[in-house]
């Protein structure tokens, strides 16, 4: 998954969650069964409410600190 945003003024409304949910499903369409993302720290517990797991360590990106995630969907998903 590539980049994502949603507008400050938008937030906390369940649009990101759409957005994601909506990728995922096309990618299992697709026969993805591992979604990867590179998320800005500040948005980690949005991918962790969606089931995303950290992986290693915090590094910089464009000057904005980002960890890597993943999530593996359960086959017959």
């Amino acid at each position: 998954i590539g980049r994502m945003a949603v507008l400050k003024q938008h937030r906390g409304r369940g649009l990101g969650a759409r957005v994601l949910d909506a990728l995922e499903r096309d990618g299992a369409a697709r026969g993805v069964r591992l979604f990867k993302l590179s998320a800005q720290l500040s948005a980690r517990a949005f991918y962790d409410r969606a089931g995303y797991e950290a992986i290693g360590g915090v590094y910089d990106e464009v000057g904005i600190p980002h960890i890597a995630m993943e999530k593996a969907l359960a086959k017959g998903s």
